[in-house]
């Protein structure tokens, strides 16, 4: 038999073995799911999810950028059951399309159920084949997940894309929020090494009549804005961290990006603004009769943004006492933060994952009593500041004092 006969045999047998798009998806027939809220129904153990939809002729149209669309351009269904699986099936008969979860862009738990516990919350999203990974997730203060996914955003056609990209943003310019996927909780859930920090979202005002409408204004009547951290223990949420608290929470998880301290000089307080531009946070222990040491180092850079008052910049001494100020100020949050962790004998920045790196025997010692030990636990924190620009000019405009 020749090589050509056989190869078209070959090719033949080949086609029998081909399956095909068995399992395929028109895209016609797909709802987008771009978020999902989940709250506790008050008053009885159930659960109430709300799933915001894409609507994908409204997207490229309408009121909030180019044609003539009249609609919202995301609807939600909202449902209330046992489990998510449940949830999920009895929302299917309201949307007249198959849901696909791929696109899922921010998980919100509402504040209520987030105290009541979020270890079972995850399984069914993690067994999921669709749901990434990077989906952030975030918690509702002082409102319904279901009324933040509901809130139509200004800039943003889609309130996910709006709301990811605020946490997104905040941490990097402002450093009182971080980033969270919902694999980053899952694994601080399962490891038991750290607790949860989570982002919160909260609503500001509330849309009256026509939600279209209200982003035609300048001033919407309802936007969502970040609202502090959320600090778990046993994966129950304790409290809201803000302020200082907050700052020196992201400090000490290594994911400051970006803030603005202002600094004392000479007997005038916030007499300069500057940027922390880069940050890097370091922890480790070591162990002392039988119990840990913390060590926490920063090092930091930074750049003057705002004098309010004369400073000779432009001398080296001056410099080194701008940037000694400048790491008193962040030791303040930071301690605040070490304080609060403490005070709650919650272990949100994996102090005891350093002290197990350190003597894994001597941590299987004290871990089953870690969270009573944690107040009392040794902190020996160092910080190093750098100023590197001190911005486009070097003396500031204002006249010295006497000339």
């Amino acid at each position: 038999m020749s090589s050509k006969r056989i190869a078209v045999i070959a090719c033949f047998i080949s086609l029998l073995l081909l399956t095909g798009c068995w399992n395929r998806r028109e895209l016609g027939e797909l709802a987008f799911v771009s978020a999902i809220g989940i709250d506790l129904v008050p008053g009885k153990d159930h659960l109430r999810a709300s799933y915001q939809i894409v609507i994908p002729s409204e997207v490229t149209s309408g009121p909030l950028g180019g044609g003539g669309g009249k609609n919202s351009p995301v609807v939600v269904y909202s449902e209330t059951g046992s489990t998510i699986f449940e949830i999920s099936r009895k929302v299917a008969p309201k949307v007249p399309r198959d849901m696909f979860f791929s696109h899922v862009r921010l998980v919100v738990i509402g504040e209520s159920l987030a105290r009541k516990g979020i270890n079972d919350l995850f399984d069914s999203l993690e067994r999921s084949n669709e749901i990434r990974y990077t989906a952030r997730v975030a918690i509702a203060r002082g409102t319904t997940a279901e009324n933040v996914i509901s809130t139509l955003t200004p800039m943003e056609k889609i309130p996910a894309n709006a709301n990811v990209g605020k946490m997104d943003f905040s941490e990097k310019d402002w450093g009182h929020s971080i980033r969270v996927n919902y694999d980053d909780v899952i694994n601080k859930l399962t490891t038991k090494e750290s607790e949860p920090v989570i982002s919160g979202l909260t609503q500001l005002g509330e849309a009256s009549g026509d939600r279209i409408t209200t982003l035609q204004e300048s001033k919407p009547s309802a936007i969502t804005k970040n609202g502090g951290l959320a600090m778990f223990k046993n994966g129950k949420m304790l409290r809201w961290v803000e302020g200082d608290e907050a700052i020196g929470t992201v400090w000490l998880l290594n994911k400051m990006k970006s803030t603005v301290l202002n600094v004392d000089w000479e007997g005038t307080k916030a007499a300069l603004a500057i940027k922390v531009s880069r940050s890097r946070t370091k922890i480790d222990a070591k162990w002392r009769d039988g119990k840990p040491v913390i060590q926490v180092s920063i090092k930091e850079e930074g750049d003057i943004r705002e004098a309010r008052i004369p400073v000779p910049i432009e001398d080296d001494r001056a410099i080194a006492k701008l940037e000694q100020n400048l790491a008193e100020e962040t030791k303040k949050r930071v301690l605040a933060a070490i304080h609060l962790a403490q005070k709650e004998k919650s272990d949100i920045f994996g102090f005891g994952a350093a002290a197990n790196r350190a003597d894994p025997q001597a941590w299987d010692l004290i871990k089953g009593k870690w969270n009573e030990l944690l107040p009392s636990i040794e902190i020996d924190l160092s910080i190093e500041a750098f100023i590197r620009q001190p911005g486009m000019i070097t003396s500031p405009h204002h006249p010295e004092s006497g000339k």
